[in-house]
């Protein structure tokens, strides 16, 4: 019988990856976690897809992601609660900025960077921040400030 617990080999984390552990941890302790199931159909964002995509984006390849993201921002917009955090003193804090963790796989694992308010301006806007994230994920050149939403 081995009393010694399982092997394990330890490797070093990056940067990246504590910044990501310490705020999903705190996120885990601190905040109340909410799931929320949901069908929904996707013929007005397939339709938004088609017409954006018809019009011409310039450099900017609008995907449904970057359409949900925005259109998910103007939601949390009308519906302050959803855009909210309840705090150890019972202080319900609405917050007056939208601020969207997308996550993004890269070979290291998920990452999840930030979406800022100007990044969700409308859909090519989205479409070219989400894009450029994307880029900096998968190459590592994500900064600590940019997984995190305030």
């Amino acid at each position: 019988m081995n009393l010694s617990g399982p092997a394990y080999d330890v490797v070093p984390s990056s940067k990246i990856r504590r910044v990501t552990a310490k705020r999903l941890r705190a996120s885990n302790n601190d905040k109340p976690q909410v799931t929320l199931h949901r069908t929904i159909g996707a013929g007005p964002l397939v339709d938004r897809l088609s017409a954006l995509r018809v019009a011409g984006t310039g450099s900017a390849n609008p995907t449904i992601t970057s359409i949900f993201a925005v259109a998910l921002v103007r939601a949390l917009r009308r519906d302050p609660v959803m855009n909210s955090t309840l705090e150890a003193d019972d202080e319900l804090r609405h917050y007056d900025e939208v601020h969207l963790a997308v996550a993004i796989a890269t070979d290291q694992g998920l990452i999840t960077p930030v979406l800022r308010p100007s990044d969700l301006i409308d859909d090519v806007t989205a479409s070219e921040a989400l894009a450029q994230l994307g880029q900096q994920a998968r190459a590592g050149s994500i900064k600590p400030e940019q997984l995190t939403p305030f």
